[in-house]
């Protein structure tokens, strides 16, 4: 995330609490395919704090995806928000989970 997103997603997170977990993996880098990050994952009903992938496991937990951009919405972002949730969903979780899409339209 860049430094204007961060905080917009810091600050939802503070509304929804759970464990964040920012940059989250969800499609490996290999030799046929590009990496795929979600802006970041909240683990509700989990203690509020900053997680690393790594410290935490998300499969069969209640999550919420993130997407977060300092700019307009557009068609773009949507889909972006859009197919993220369905990747998290399809790839690792398979559990109750909902997307959000954040984006500040102060600029």
């Amino acid at each position: 995330m860049s430094k204007n997103e961060t905080p917009i997603t810091r600050a939802y997170w503070k509304q929804v609490k759970g464990t964040l977990i920012e940059e989250f993996p969800v499609v490996k880098r290999g030799p046929n395919n590009s990496g795929r990050w979600i802006d970041a994952v909240i683990i509700i009903n989990e203690e509020f704090k900053i997680a690393k992938t790594s410290e935490v496991d998300i499969q069969g937990k209640d999550i919420i995806c993130v997407q977060t951009k300092s700019s307009r919405l557009n068609m773009y972002l949507m889909g972006q928000a859009y197919y993220s949730d369905l990747a998290l969903f399809f790839l690792v979780t398979k559990k109750n989970q909902k997307g959000q899409l954040l984006f500040d339209v102060k600029k």
